[in-house]
């Protein structure tokens, strides 16, 4: 019998000024849940302000019964414990904080797995699962991957339950949390253990002491005791299991955990009935089903009824043999009719068809934004093309309205031109003209010179 560790952490939460201001500003939470009317928001004309009051004080409240639930669960009433967590969920689902609602599901699940109700359990952790993905919340997911695959575990689907182990590990070691990592080993160690893989059991399990002896955490000490203790015994070590049984014991004792302390007693009845030590099998055994029998735990009961008609077996003890084969098969069946298999079924489906629809309408989105940006993109293409025709025409318009202007000048220069060559014609027409005058007027240069030579 394993001892699961997935809940230590939380211990913080049993301070002294939490306990008192349930008490005081809460003295009704755990035997009735928040009035919905106290949710309501007026429709003459509540501010803003008394909404986010309501909507706080209700979240608070919810986060309060949560942690007063964990309480109870540690006391080992575990009645109390369901009711005030399902008061904590009821309230986180009708102010719609998915947040305060994760929470108060991963405690549900914990509370339905230490009372075997492993079917139930697998049904809130995947809810929670669906939320912290939805939020993208790795912290949660780690959470709810530890107990998944603590379900599984107990349901004996090793290869799962390492899956989901391992899952959990990789997002703890990525965010640097060594205390949530450590219940990953400690899960880590049952589902190889499980598998028959001792010696990276034993690896997981001492990685998890380290862990918790730095942490000084007792409940998580004794968790890897108890869990050396089933590997050593698998693998046919009987001084070392019972040295690591016993160790776990004492300190599960000092927890005062009704759970784990039955644990220890299964796992040291089941030592006692392998070395054929029948009579003290049959006392730890005993003390197992007392506190079994108190917390309603259907797995324990299960395991130690299942021992105890093997110990009746090898004492010959015909009555009770009888009385505890009964028993065994009662709780047997009562964890594996086919309703709550259907149940489970069910339920993994509908994580895997909402994780799918999620994936889908990621991918839609990514679609969606793609083909705005594709959009988009064209239509900048398109603009900057218009942009360049236009500024293309402006340019030719700019040449065009040049090469006229250039034209129209050429053809006033060509004017002017054609008129001065007809002015400079006219003067020299005109000279010509008065040449031939004053050539027809005055004497010709001969005669000239012929009347000079007469009179000198």
């Amino acid at each position: 019998m394993k001892c699961i560790v997935l809940r230590h952490c939380s211990l913080l939460f049993r301070s002294a000024t939490i306990l008192c201001f349930i008490v005081f500003t809460f003295p009704n939470s755990a035997s009735s849940a928040l009035p919905y009317s106290s949710l309501q928001i007026n429709e003459d004309g509540d501010s803003d302000k008394v909404k986010t009051t309501q909507l706080t004080t209700a979240r608070k409240k919810s986060q309060l019964l949560n942690t007063k639930s964990w309480d109870f669960m540690l006391a080992g009433n575990y009645d109390s414990a369901i009711s005030c967590c399902q008061q904590a969920l009821n309230i986180a689902n009708e102010i719609h904080a998915e947040k305060e609602a994760s929470s108060a599901q991963i405690n549900m699940s914990v509370f339905q797995i230490d009372l075997g109700n492993y079917v139930l359990a697998l049904h809130y952790v995947f809810q929670a699962l669906e939320i912290n993905d939805r939020l993208k919340n790795q912290h949660g997911k780690a959470n709810c991957h530890n107990n998944i695959g603590i379900i599984y575990y107990h349901q004996q689907n090793y290869e799962k339950a390492l899956e989901h182990a391992m899952e959990a590990l990789k997002i703890e070691e990525e965010l640097h949390l060594e205390s949530d990592a450590a219940k990953s080993y400690n899960n880590l160690c049952n589902a190889y253990e499980g598998l028959g893989r001792y010696a990276l059991a034993l690896r997981s399990a001492e990685s998890f002491l380290r862990i918790q002896i730095k942490l000084k955490d007792t409940a998580g000490i004794a968790a890897a005791h108890n869990n050396m203790g089933d590997v050593y015994l698998s693998s046919k070590d009987y001084v070392a299991a019972e040295t690591n049984f016993e160790k776990a014991r004492v300190l599960f004792g000092e927890t005062k955990n009704k759970t784990n302390i039955a644990t220890a007693y299964i796992n040291l009845g089941r030592l006692k009935l392998i070395i054929h030590d029948f009579s003290k099998a049959k006392l730890f055994l005993d003390s197992s089903l007392v506190l079994g029998l108190q917390i309603q735990n259907k797995d324990i009961l299960m395991e130690a009824y299942q021992l105890s008609y093997q110990c009746d077996s090898s004492r010959d003890d015909k009555v009770n043999y009888l009385k505890d084969l009964k028993s065994y098969f009662f709780y047997r069946d009562s964890m594996s009719n086919q309703e709550n298999q259907q149940l489970q079924i069910r339920t993994e489906l509908n994580y895997e068809f909402s994780k799918k629809e999620a994936s889908r309408k990621i991918q839609e989105e990514e679609g969606a934004t793609a083909a705005k940006a594709k959009s988009r993109l064209r239509n900048i293409l398109l603009i900057s093309a218009a942009g360049l025709i236009l500024l293309f025409l402006l340019f030719a318009i700019f040449i065009y309205r040049a090469l006229v202007q250039k034209r129209k000048i050429h053809r006033e220069l060509n004017a002017q031109s054609e008129i001065l060559e007809a002015k400079q014609k006219e003067i020299l027409d005109s000279i010509i003209y008065a040449q031939r005058i004053q050539r027809s007027l005055l004497p010709s240069e001969r005669l000239i010179g012929k009347l000079l030579k007469k009179l000198r």
